[in-house]
């Protein structure tokens, strides 16, 4: 996993812990080599000094216990002291959409977005990066500056044009009313050969970190060390404005940190007469991606009757329909879990991040 895939599980683990008060593990070992975080939060795999018994609440794909979350009261549902999360999603819409946990995350977090209130909270770069940071933006950061992720090595089929990146970068440049001196724009990717071609579009207005792209990191991802991933990515959140690549967590979770309401770009087009396929998308939200969100709700037009869904499986509980029947009980909590989560505000950001 890389950088993109850890830091929102740092986020569901810290939201999860704080609503249930329960342990959470997250396991992040290359955490504290990075990350500095607060209050006393630990990252580093100290699970075997904690109880024995423990259950997975969250996994990959596993839609069963997607549903459970997003419908039960999971203090009541598990009773294993210790919940472990395996994964690389970010999966808090899960649990705002739970009738049980809505109304203390609406409280906590008014506006929705929680991972930006998180992160600003708890996370900040280790000391020797984190000032490596700032001597990099005091040297080259304008005074507005514009983000662009552009991941060449994610997947082919994810990568839009050079030109498409550019010319939104661009915009958002004019957009902020400033000089044109006074904008730089932030190039973070995993290709040296990138940064060539984006020159012709900015000239001495296009800046970015050092890289030693010989340096290998945990993930094996190209784009040299963690120590490098974690500085793009710290100068990627302090933007005004982020220029993303589709299907890639890494600018996702950087937009969330700054609490940009970033711009997508999404894959090569082909043919401009096709009115479905769009060059880029807004977020609605500065929120990271849960990317199996369309794979676990899987058609569009569930959600309407979400409410109603709600009151009808609390009275089926209590009159006893589902006495001896684990199987329509389980069906019942699946679809009325894919509809509270496709009635949030935020679905529909959430789906126009990745293909899963």
């Amino acid at each position: 996993m890389g950088l993109g895939n850890h830091i929102p599980m740092i986020v569901n683990g810290f939201v999860l812990a704080v609503i249930t008060g329960r342990f959470v593990l997250v396991d992040y070992p290359m955490a504290n080599k990075t990350f500095q975080f607060s209050p006393n939060l630990d990252y580093s795999s100290y699970h075997h000094l904690l109880p024995k018994e423990r259950v997975t609440v969250l996994k990959n794909y596993e839609w069963e216990k997607f549903s459970i979350c997003a419908t039960e009261n999971l203090q009541s549902y598990y009773q294993q002291p210790v919940w472990e999360l395996e994964g690389v999603d970010y999966w808090i819409p899960l649990l705002q959409a739970n009738p049980h946990y809505t109304a203390t995350l609406e409280r906590l977090f008014p506006d929705g977005q929680i991972g930006h209130h998180v992160l600003t909270k708890i996370v900040r770069l280790q000391t020797g990066l984190e000032s490596r940071l700032e001597v990099y933006k005091a040297s080259k950061f304008g005074k507005f500056n514009v983000g662009i992720h552009f991941r060449q090595h994610k997947r082919s089929s994810t990568v839009g044009s050079i030109r498409m990146y550019a010319s939104v970068a661009l915009q958002l440049g004019a957009n902020s009313g400033r000089k044109k001196e006074d904008i730089r724009f932030h190039l973070a990717t995993d290709d040296p050969l990138i940064r060539q071609r984006f020159l012709p579009y900015f000239g001495d207005r296009l800046i970015h970190l050092s890289v030693d792209w010989k340096a290998s990191n945990s993930a094996n991802n190209p784009g040299g060390s963690m120590d490098d991933a974690v500085l793009d990515w710290g100068a990627l959140a302090s933007c005004n404005e982020l220029v993303i690549t589709y299907g890639s967590s890494f600018g996702n979770a950087a937009a969330s940190y700054s609490g940009s309401k970033h711009y997508v770009i999404m894959p090569v087009r082909d043919n401009l007469a096709n009115s479905r396929e769009v060059a880029f998308w807004g977020g609605a939200s500065s929120e990271m991606c849960f990317f199996m969100s369309k794979g676990f709700v899987g058609n569009p037009n569930t959600g309407d009757d979400a409410e109603k869904l709600w009151d009808d499986f609390q009275r089926d509980k209590e009159n006893g329909v589902f006495a001896n029947d684990d199987v329509k009980y389980s069906q019942q909590r699946m679809d009325l879990a894919k509809a509270l989560v496709a009635a949030l505000p935020s679905f529909w950001h959430h789906t126009q991040c990745d293909y899963s």
